[in-house]
């Protein structure tokens, strides 16, 4: 990450704050600059404001003055231990939308936040801020978890050799390189991975007489797959040791590498879905985020980084 620049999703009600314990150690281990972004909002004060404007306006002012004042101290803390840092209160309604707003006109290298899940009814009625993050965010995103170390001590980095949005994007060799960047801020070791899935729910699913014919192209599909991986991760200099192929959905298989051994940073792509796709299938990225205990770096392809 040359010219480096992290852009802190920040927190008032993150008492403790691994995504900006990470930030800071990336700062510190590379160089560069964090830029604090707090996003405030208060649905209340749209009510009150219906009711008296005056006292809206001045609850509206108190707030932001809290926020620039625990802003500021995070700063200067920040400053105090030889971290170059900067900070700013967005106010506005949705938040989401400020924050990709503020992302685009930032272009950081890097995006981090603390992972934050709701309560499952909450998730089924309201899609998560980090899912719509991991979405539509345009530059790298890293969420973190609540148990995570300030820097990474194993990266375990998802590749897809065949996916078609991999190749044009260069998005294999984006999440090999992003991974061996923070990799070596620490010293810690990267695993190249794949998950393969192949056309196993076609043998289930078919007559009997079709299952040796499913089997054989399964077979073929996943040694040509399995192949490039290989071929892959030798371009890439990674040994033989740290290459793994994986089985099954790619969400499962790659939250079970993670979780075993205990992985600190998961790397891995995402592609942008639309329409009915995106409603009901969601991303790879977006399952794992409810699976896995390790923390998330997402990247899009360079194209749609680039927009």
């Amino acid at each position: 990450m040359s010219h480096r620049k992290i852009l802190l999703i920040a927190r008032r009600s993150e008492p403790h704050s691994p995504a900006l314990n990470r930030a800071a150690a990336l700062i510190r281990a590379g160089g560069g600059t964090l830029h604090l972004c707090l996003f405030e909002q208060q649905p209340l004060l749209d009510a009150v404001a219906h009711l008296s404007s005056e006292v809206a306006r001045q609850a509206r002012e108190a707030q932001l003055a809290e926020a620039h004042h625990w802003l500021n101290d995070k700063v200067q803390a920040l400053r105090e231990t030889g971290v170059k840092a900067e900070g700013e209160v967005v106010w506005g309604r949705p938040q989401l939308e400020h924050m990709l707003a503020k992302i685009h006109q930032q272009q950081p290298s890097l995006v981090v936040k603390d992972i934050h899940l709701e309560p499952l009814l909450r998730r089924v009625l309201l899609t998560p801020i980090d899912w719509h993050l991991l979405r539509d965010c345009p530059c790298p995103l890293m969420l973190v978890n609540p148990q995570a170390l300030p820097l990474p001590r194993r990266v375990v980095a998802a590749v897809e050799p065949v996916a078609a949005e991999h190749s044009a994007g260069h998005l294999n060799e984006r999440i090999f390189q992003l991974a061996t960047d923070i990799a070596s801020l620490s010293g810690a070791s990267v695993e190249l991975a794949f998950a393969y899935e192949g056309l196993s729910p076609l043998a289930v699913s078919q007559p009997e007489e079709y299952t040796v014919v499913a089997a054989e192209i399964y077979e073929q599909l996943r040694q040509t797959q399995v192949e490039r991986f290989h071929r892959f991760a030798a371009a890439q200099g990674v040994p033989a040791e740290r290459q793994q192929v994986l089985y099954g959905p790619p969400w499962l298989a790659l939250a079970d590498c993670a979780d075993d051994p205990r992985a600190d940073l998961l790397v891995l792509g995402t592609v942008q879905r639309s329409g009915l796709e995106r409603a009901l299938i969601g991303s790879t990225a977006e399952r794992i985020l409810d699976q896995a205990r390790c923390d998330l770096l997402a990247i899009k392809p360079e194209a749609v980084a680039d927009k």
